[in-house]
């Protein structure tokens, strides 16, 4: 028999996935239907997650009470905490409070930009996702999935080395070895950084803080901006800190401000 969790989960959902439509939506009578409620965004972010969350809970659903697969952290079937649930609270969504802690890490998730990284192994791998389904649960599902595979944590291992990992060679003004991985090249920059005085550790770490900011998938949208290229963050960067008497931060807004108005290409239509 079924639990008592995945009964609930189904009844909530079983409008969605039997018709594609959200239960939400269904509320209405045969015969005088009342009108339909506007959905809020963030209803509107779950229904369009709710394909590739169904087939997650179903997996999870095979394995409750039995062994872990891969693709599920050990958690994933304890009780949901009082966090959690108010946090669905905030976001007005209806969930039921039995569901496990690790379906109400997936929704929240829902809400959380993805790590850069995490976004380039997927893209390492060949696995395209729309800007739109960009968000931390759907990114670190697609990459447990990916790392189930037989040979995929070597083939990742073994990539060479990143455009950003070959900037800070550029930028310590040195050449990068030749047959360098990536992997190699992240503990030979670790060590390096420590190297760097105060100021230069500083410099790098804003800069990539920066580069990180224009790769989150929300805040070019925000700044009316077209991604822009490490060469061109680059001069900007460059720029800026050269106009400037101290050395303080800079902030990925000045930034894209720069870009805008020294290369108007750049400039969203």
């Amino acid at each position: 028999m079924s639990s008592p969790l995945w009964k609930l989960v189904k009844t909530i959902f079983s409008g969605l996935l039997g018709s594609g439509h959200s239960p939400r939506r269904a509320s209405g009578t045969t015969g005088n239907k009342k009108p339909a409620r506007k959905l809020s965004a963030a209803q509107r972010r779950l229904d369009e997650n709710m394909s590739w969350l169904s087939e997650r809970w179903a997996l999870a659903r095979a394995h409750e009470g039995g062994q872990h697969p891969p693709q599920l952290p050990s958690w994933y079937f304890d009780d949901s905490t009082d966090r959690q649930r108010q946090k669905l609270d905030e976001l007005g969504l209806g969930f039921p409070p039995s569901a496990s802690k690790g379906q109400f890490s997936d929704v929240i998730g829902l809400f959380a930009d993805p790590e850069p990284d995490d976004v380039e192994q997927l893209k390492f791998f060949g696995v395209k996702l729309a800007a739109t389904a960009l968000s931390e649960s759907r990114v670190r599902h697609e990459l447990a999935l990916l790392n189930n595979m037989p040979g995929t944590a070597q083939r990742w291992a073994d990539r060479p080395v990143t455009k950003m990992q070959k900037e800070f060679y550029r930028f310590a003004g040195q050449k990068v070895p030749t047959g360098l991985t990536a992997t190699q090249a992240a503990d030979l920059i670790d060590q390096a950084l420590t190297q760097l005085n105060p100021e230069q550790r500083d410099a790098w770490m804003n800069f990539v803080e920066i580069v990180d900011e224009f790769n989150t998938p929300d805040f070019c949208e925000i700044e009316g901006i077209r991604k822009p290229s490490l060469p061109e963050i680059r001069m900007a960067v460059e720029a800026l800190r050269s106009g400037r008497v101290s050395n303080g931060e800079l902030d990925a807004s000045e930034v894209a401000e720069y870009l805008l108005e020294n290369k108007p290409a750049l400039a969203r239509a």
